[in-house]
């Protein structure tokens, strides 16, 4: 079970938040809704803080609503499954639900053996063999990252870039980052597995990560003197994977709820 806990607790940091809003009947603006819940300016505005609201950009709040109909469409189909009456009167709360719902349909099923790992590892082996050395810029949204591209597809340096608009500590050495290696562990495994699929003088696509989006290029690839196991790795290994292939659940989770509930989203009538 701890093996799952990052990638479930990555899930659910919303989720805590969120309470009762389906039982809401009021007056105030319609923000979202899945089914017959209804998520509200009253519901945004109790759970965001005046001074956080000021300050949010219009793809963090169509985000925030995205992840109140995630969690509602998990909610309603845990009670849909009668879990609410496998769960102690106090614990029948929407994130509790919800949580249940994951573990079972995700958590408990989907698991990464030693042998899955080591087929992985003899796949990419070649991957393991290098250090790569990378330069990177971190921008809050999506939508900048893509100007970011726009501009090295025009020409621009990708130091002056990262000089100029990064929020990386790097952005003042033209975002070098140094030589990283697989497994290390400072690396998130969605940007290490985007960064070593690529090749020296490549950039990357945005890479999505809890800080901000980062566009990543590879300057150099160098041969490791001292080549890694797979017992090095493994343990990390078997983590990523795994990790991976509930996102890979999760998601597909999620399209089957929307395909059968109906929904509807207005990020723009957030004050």
């Amino acid at each position: 079970m701890p093996k799952i806990k990052i990638f479930l607790l990555a899930i659910i940091s919303l989720i805590c938040l969120i309470f009762s809003c389906a039982q809401k009947q009021n007056k105030a603006t319609i923000l979202a809704k899945v089914g017959k819940a209804d998520f509200t300016t009253e519901d945004f505005q109790t759970l965001i803080p005046l001074e956080t609201r000021l300050g949010i950009s219009p793809e963090a709040k169509e985000n925030f609503l995205k992840e109140w109909i995630e969690n509602e469409l998990l909610y309603q189909e845990a009670k849909r499954r009668g879990l609410e009456h496998q769960l102690p009167v106090e614990l029948q709360i929407k994130q509790v639900l919800a949580t249940q719902l994951l573990l079972r349909e995700i958590g408990d099923k989907i698991k990464v053996n030693e042998s899955e790992a080591l087929a992985y590892f003899e796949k990419h082996k070649s991957e393991y063999d290098v250090k790569l050395r990378l330069s990177c810029i971190l921008i809050p949204t999506e939508k900048e990252a893509n100007e970011i591209l726009d501009s090295l597809k025009g020409g621009t340096e990708f130091a002056r870039l990262a000089k100029n608009k990064s929020k990386h500590l790097s952005a003042n050495q033209g975002g070098e980052i140094g030589y990283i290696q697989r497994g290390d562990e400072r690396m998130s495994w969605e940007f290490e597995e985007a960064v070593f699929s690529m090749k020296p003088g490549g950039v990357s696509p945005p890479i999505r990560l809890a800080d901000g989006y980062y566009v990543v290029k590879v300057n150099e690839t160098r041969e490791l003197r001292q080549k890694p196991k797979f017992e090095d790795v493994s343990e990390r290994l078997i983590r990523g994977l795994t990790m991976a292939k509930q996102k890979k659940a999760y998601d597909e989770l999620i399209a089957k709820l929307k395909e059968k509930t109906e929904i509807e989203m207005y990020p723009e009538r957030i004050p």
